[in-house]
């Protein structure tokens, strides 16, 4: 076997460290990165998720919790007259539409607590131009009037009111002085709102 100098062993092992050195660093470099690719994209969700929330309390309907529908509700049991519009576009919405409104209204005469005449709910059936209004329920002669869609818009701003509206996304927005509700059939005829007055 060749001997082998002190300074080739010195220049071999000199060159075995800067390799080793060099496969620790490119390593180290690869776990770097990696760890601060998963520290960005961490990052990047938690910033997604918080525009979300700040969207959606911004965008999103506003007051839709319980103590909204109280203060709803307690405005529409003390008014004088209120009003309940229903969308009437075709014969297929408004038999969604007339339903819940329906049921609504049979809950507010039926309750015992807030019992409401129903000679002083105003029901309007609205299409894109035209309404029909009717001035007062409970009467098989019911006092109605053919008026534009403005006019009977106009009593929502004198009267508490709530709207019945289809569409195929299901929709609850509560204000002090108006309830909206839109959705498809199905959620229509469950029509969630009625027992809310129950």
């Amino acid at each position: 076997m060749p001997k082998v100098s002190n300074g080739q062993q010195t220049k071999k092992s000199a060159g075995s460290q800067q390799k080793g050195a060099k496969a620790a660093t490119a390593g180290g470099k690869k776990g770097g990165s990696s760890y601060i690719k998963y520290l960005v994209s961490i990052v990047i969700i938690v910033a997604i998720i918080g525009v979300a929330i700040f969207a959606s309390s911004l965008l999103g309907p506003q007051g839709t919790g319980n103590n909204s529908f109280l203060m709803f509700q307690k405005n529409y049991d003390s008014a004088s007259r209120v009003d309940i519009f229903v969308t009437s576009y075709n014969g297929t919405i408004l038999s969604s539409t007339i339903g819940c409104a329906t049921a609504v209204i049979e809950q507010l005469v039926a309750n015992k607590q807030e019992h409401r005449n129903a000679s002083t709910i105003d029901l309007n059936i609205i299409n894109r131009t035209s309404c029909i209004r009717s001035k007062g329920l409970g009467t098989a002669t019911a006092n109605y009037t053919v008026t534009s869609l403005q006019d009977c818009l106009n009593t929502s701003s004198i009267e508490p009111s709530i709207y019945i509206n289809y569409s195929t996304t299901n929709q609850t927005i509560i204000k002090p002085d108006y309830l909206y509700i839109s959705g498809d059939a199905v959620f229509l005829q469950e029509c969630g709102l009625a027992s809310e007055f129950s």
